[in-house]
């Protein structure tokens, strides 16, 4: 056997570093052996455990490798999946000059890499098969550090088929496996209806009220946070689509001074939204908002953003001080149901949109909107709406009258 050179305890080369050992216990208890040649890398597990038998094992494959090399053969290189992902994140990389990809989404296949890697990492694309999947279901829940639901294990799976397509398309593989068929139970999002809205509006003025005078800089905060409800609440836009508008976006008519405050509109122009480019409609509480920003803005002009944070966790705390953190079932309210309750709002009250209209604003399908969200529309709150605009109608007769 050929001497090894020690760097550290868990790394050894041989052959003047042509051939290195290496051991990495959060992945395998076997020592690795790797080389290079052709300007190809290529790695394999000696299965042993021990240093001395996995030095054998590694010399022995090095020397095969050269042997194959001097008489002209084809040397079989594995390819791992995380070369495999290696190789696909630089792709994702290259798409970003075109839009075809995000930071946000490169950022999120990295972390779904992180958990998943240590059952994929040295698993070869041609090994990664049904079966294996199955495997994979079972190893991930039982390192698992709290409950999985089917949403997060699908996502898992939709990242390895992106790898083993793009695997698939280098040449590297013949053809994808068939992945375990997950059943996603799809929830009708909340809401606040019209009482807890105002609830909500109500406790976010009174909140900025009671640092007005003491705090400026967290009534600077809070002042932002109420603006962003009323746009997110008033254009039926997501939660990012809202935090990626600049002042360059907004857009609001000329006809604007001489309707009434609650007639006036302004169009959102959503650059990156989830389904593409496409414009909003602001109705009267994002023109307000709009007029709460310059209130607080120095600059309001060209590619500056509406909003200088998320206000995420302001927001949380602002729905437990108005008592509407929890909705009905149980579940953790979020800056999504802004959005939500912004289109039952139109769905309610602006009748003069149709379906399909309401789809386009919303950058939603018809279908979606008519399951997922129309589905809480019910009888009672048809009869308020019917109630509400029977005595508006009755008290501008009386006015006229009198």
């Amino acid at each position: 056997m050929v001497p090894l050179t020690k760097h550290h305890n868990t790394r050894y080369t041989a052959f003047d570093g042509k051939l290195y050992l290496e051991l990495r216990p959060s992945l395998s208890p076997y020592w690795q052996a790797r080389t290079s040649f052709q300007s190809k890398q290529a790695t394999r597990s000696t299965k042993c455990v021990d240093l001395k038998a996995a030095a054998e094992a590694a010399e022995k494959w090095y020397l095969d490798i050269r042997y194959k090399l001097s008489r002209g053969e084809v040397v079989d290189v594995r390819y791992t999946v995380a070369r495999a992902f290696r190789d696909f994140m630089k792709w994702q990389r290259t798409l970003l000059v075109t839009n075809e990809s995000n930071e946000k989404k490169c950022k999120r296949y990295e972390d779904t890499w992180n958990v998943i890697k240590g059952f994929f990492s040295d698993l070869a694309v041609q090994a990664v098969t049904s079966a294996s999947l199955e495997e994979f279901r079972e190893w991930r829940l039982g390192n698992a550090k709290r409950a999985l639901s089917a949403k997060t294990l699908h996502s898992d799976y939709i990242l390895i088929r992106l790898v083993l397509k793009r695997a698939e398309a280098s040449g590297h593989l013949k053809g994808v496996p068939t992945f375990p068929t997950l059943r996603l139970k799809h929830t009708s999002p909340d809401w606040f209806d019209i009482a807890e809205y105002r609830r909500l509006v109500k406790t976010s003025r009174q909140r900025c009220e009671e640092v007005r005078d003491r705090n400026p800089h967290h009534y600077l905060e809070r002042r932002e946070l109420h603006a962003f409800i009323l746009m997110m609440s008033h254009s039926c836009i997501r939660v990012d689509e809202c935090l990626q508008l600049t002042w360059s976006d907004c857009t609001e008519p000329i006809e604007n001074r001489k309707l009434p405050f609650k007639k006036r509109t302004v169009l959102l122009n959503i650059r990156r939204g989830k389904v593409g480019a496409r414009v909003a409609l602001g109705m009267f509480g994002a023109v307000q908002a709009l007029t709460i920003l310059r209130e607080l803005r120095t600059k309001t002009e060209g590619t500056n953003r509406l909003f200088s944070v998320s206000h995420r966790q302001a927001f949380a705390k602002l729905l437990e001080a108005a008592g509407l953190r929890r909705d009905n079932k149980g579940r953790l309210r979020n800056q999504k149901t802004l959005r939500h309750t912004s289109i039952m709002m139109r769905c309610l009250f602006e009748r003069s949109l149709t379906t399909a209209e309401l789809a386009r604003l919303s950058g939603t399908s018809m279908v979606v909107l008519e399951n997922y969200y129309l589905s809480h529309l019910k009888a009672q709150h048809i009869q308020q709406r019917y109630v509400e605009d029977a005595i508006r109608m009755l008290e501008q007769e009386m006015k006229a009258s009198s």
